[in-house]
């Protein structure tokens, strides 16, 4: 089983958030007597980040390119600010402190 939530790290007219993954492996049985069975455990997965512009709907971060499509009014300084900053949209603290930058034009 696979569970998440969303986990607002940014707001403003701008907003990006992060959906953390948690999945539950359940307990196997020992498949033969010189083996150990395992316990069941939550592994944490992969985390994925969306934005929202103002009402719209939240679209997926699939890469910095896309995100940067999605603000057209600011589009050019996005892009000189991600490659100055060196900003990866795998990494919580750059999407924000790149939502912080969008926000602070309003």
């Amino acid at each position: 089983m696979i569970w998440g939530y969303l986990d607002m790290l940014d707001g403003g007219k701008a907003k990006v958030f992060r959906k953390k993954m948690v999945g539950f492996r359940g307990a196997q049985l020992a498949q033969t007597l010189q083996s150990e069975g395992t316990p069941a455990k939550f592994q944490e997965l992969q985390d994925f980040y969306y934005y929202q512009i103002g009402d719209s709907d939240v679209t997926k971060i699939e890469n910095m390119k896309s995100m940067i499509q999605g603000f057209p009014d600011r589009k050019d300084e996005l892009n000189s600010f991600v490659k100055k900053e060196k900003i990866s949209h795998r990494n919580s603290e750059d999407l924000d402190r790149t939502i912080q930058y969008y926000n602070s034009f309003q």
